[in-house]
């Protein structure tokens, strides 16, 4: 997936706890977030959180139509390879 983000002209993010990390690694932008875990989180839900957060200065900085045109060019891609 990250492959054909990157053919559409998006930019990756990653959020992590260690900017060394694997998933980090080739990413556009890193978010690191401290943590006193051992492990980063086990639950969804504060990455679901950031994704929303981003997602919506995304839209408010490039507006709905330009956010529309490119998830419509996105489903074209993933409906075509059987993603879901």
């Amino acid at each position: 997936m990250a492959q054909i983000t990157l053919k559409c002209g998006a930019k990756l993010i990653a959020i992590t706890d260690k900017a060394a990390s694997p998933p980090a690694s080739g990413e556009d932008v890193v978010l690191t977030i401290s943590t006193n875990n051992m492990c980063f989180n086990n639950s969804h839900v504060i990455t679901q959180f950031y994704s929303g957060l981003i997602t919506y200065s995304v839209i408010q900085r490039v507006g709905t139509d330009a956010v529309e045109t490119g998830q419509k060019h996105l489903d074209g891609i993933t409906g075509t390879r059987k993603f879901y």
